[in-house]
This record gives structure tokens, C-alpha cells and sequence, in this order.
């Protein structure tokens, strides 16, 4: 893959996510694979609107174990399940689901990067029965809930760093030119 510079404004935002994540791994709180990369090199930006999801995929080998999705405007809730493979190691895993507010932060890195797989639904509209079931509800900071809220325009940006990736100038060093002999 050829790396580019992020724009400004994502290449400032990519780095405060990273810091703000690395810090508890450094001292010790939890485990990550965070010092691993100096800095997140890839971001994708999407646009889902009410009734749009995500298949159930995986990232995948070309990635570095870990993702940070910023996810602004709409809520939406997200369900990791168990890959088979993972199940044949560990029949014990149990597939879950987040509720994501507007303007979260999730992290999705080791185990549950490896083990399983993540999908959005394609709603409209989520019932609170649905929601109560949710890993996280309680830690929810939207508490009076309608029994049923409508899903509006969300935008995620995933950060990831890209292993392998090369700096265009250094590629180019290698192309010999056209023309002269």
C-alpha cells in the first residue's frame, strides 16, 4: 500500500487518539499493542444513513491487530460474534453488543480483533429492549430513553496503522525512468 500523508486535520486527530490511548498502556492499566506503531497511518471515513449497515467481516492480516473508530452524529449498535475458528480453540466465547453513542470512541484490539467478527444491522430504528441488552448499557450517558429510537445520518472514521506500507518518495526511488536508454 502507498502511504500518503493525512490531511491536516485528520493527521491532528489521529495522533490525540493515539496518545489518549497509548497513555493508560503505558502505565500499565491495560494491555495493548499500541506501542507497537508510532502512529495511526490509515483512516477511513463513511457515511451510513438510517436503514445502511456493515456486513459481518473482520479486518483482517494487513492491519496491525487494533482499531479506533470515532463514530459522530447517530447512535448505531454494533455485534461482534465468535469466528468459527476461534470457537474450535474456545467453544466458551459468547458473541456481544455495544450500543454506540453519538461522538464514541471504540476500540476494537487483540482477542476480540482476532476472535471476531463485527456487524451494524441495517435499521431504521433500534427498540430499547434491544439496547438493554447491550454489553455497555449501563454505562450509557443517554439515560431517558423513547421505546424506540430512529437511527439518523452517522459518519465513522476508523483509524488503523497499515503494516507494510511504504512512503511514496521511497518507491519512487526504484522506478527508473521512461525515455532515455
Amino acid at each position: 500500500m502507498m502511504q500518503e500523508p493525512l490531511p491536516a486535520w485528520l493527521s491532528g486527530l489521529s495522533k490525540a487518539i493515539h496518545s489518549t490511548l497509548l497513555a493508560p498502556a503505558q502505565e500499565g492499566l491495560v494491555e495493548s499493542s499500541l506501542q507497537l506503531f508510532s502512529e495511526f497511518n490509515h483512516v477511513l471515513v463513511n457515511e451510513y444513513l438510517p436503514g445502511q449497515g456493515i456486513f459481518a467481516h473482520e479486518d483482517g492480516p494487513f492491519y496491525h491487530p487494533m482499531v479506533a473508530t470515532l463514530s459522530l452524529g447517530s447512535h448505531t449498535i454494533i455485534n461482534y460474534r465468535p469466528k468459527h475458528s476461534a470457537l474450535e480453540t474456545d467453544p466458551s466465547l459468547k458473541g456481544f453488543s455495544l450500543f454506540i453513542e453519538p461522538r464514541s470512541l471504540v476500540v476494537m484490539s487483540e482477542k476480540v480483533y482476532r476472535d471476531f467478527t463485527h456487524e451494524i444491522e441495517p435499521k431504521t430504528a433500534d427498540r430499547v429492549s434491544c439496547l438493554t441488552e447491550c454489553e455497555n448499557f449501563s454505562q450509557c450517558a443517554i439515560k431517558d430513553f423513547p421505546s424506540e429510537i430512529q437511527r439518523g445520518a452517522r459518519i465513522s472514521l476508523t483509524f488503523r496503522h497499515v503494516k507494510n506500507s511504504h512512503k511514496l518518495p521511497r518507491i519512487l526511488g526504484f522506478v527508473k525512468p521512461m525515455g532515455n536508454k
